[in-house]
């Protein structure tokens, strides 16, 4: 039988911004892939075997 290891974590980037100021996305769809794929990459060189990686958006 096999089983699923597995590390979550959780990053959040926000920024002080005046009252007046509109709402803005602080990274964009191509920058989250980027970090998935670095993510990908370095946990990949660590295990034997491959690794999934999910990266979810939150709202």
């Amino acid at each position: 039988m096999a089983k699923i290891n597995s590390t979550s974590i959780a990053i959040t980037v926000s920024e002080l911004a005046k009252d007046d100021s509109p709402a803005r996305e602080l990274l964009s769809d191509d920058i989250i892939a980027q970090l998935e794929a670095v993510i990908t990459q370095l946990a990949s060189e660590s295990a034997p075997g491959g690794v999934l990686v999910e990266v979810l958006k939150a709202e």
